[in-house]
């Protein structure tokens, strides 16, 4: 199961990746904001100059990141190990090995029994 979540996050890193901006490339004009949306009022106001100085937060926290990026990639890197830090010692809450069948001589001699009468059963018909 591991390996199936995992090969599903990566089609989902391919996909992202390669198909989405190919398909919003053939979109083109058709994912602009209408004229009169509000969508477009926010955008046009902030590129007016008087639009009182705060711009959006994404645009704050990515020009804070471009302009100072190694202290923004040591605490990206203290964020990633205090959350790894914990998973490192922790336990799955499921069994992981298998358990080991029986070995007694009276569970072997039942399923045998078990086994050929179906068998015959299915045989006959």
């Amino acid at each position: 199961m591991g390996l199936a979540g995992a090969g599903a996050v990566l089609i989902a890193v391919a996909v992202s990746t390669t198909l989405l901006p190919a398909m919003m490339g053939f979109a083109g004009e058709w994912l602009c904001p209408k004229p009169g949306s509000r969508a477009a009022r926010r955008e046009r106001a902030t590129q007016q100059p008087d639009h009182g100085g705060r711009r959006p937060s994404g645009e704050r926290w990515g020009r804070a990141a471009v302009r100072r990026p190694m202290p923004t990639l040591l605490a990206v890197l203290v964020g990633l190990l205090a959350v790894a830090v914990p998973a490192r010692t922790s336990s799955p809450p499921y069994r992981t090995t298998a358990p080991r069948p029986s070995t007694a001589p009276d569970a072997r001699r039942t399923t045998s029994s078990r086994r050929s009468s179906a068998q015959a059963s299915t045989a006959c018909c």
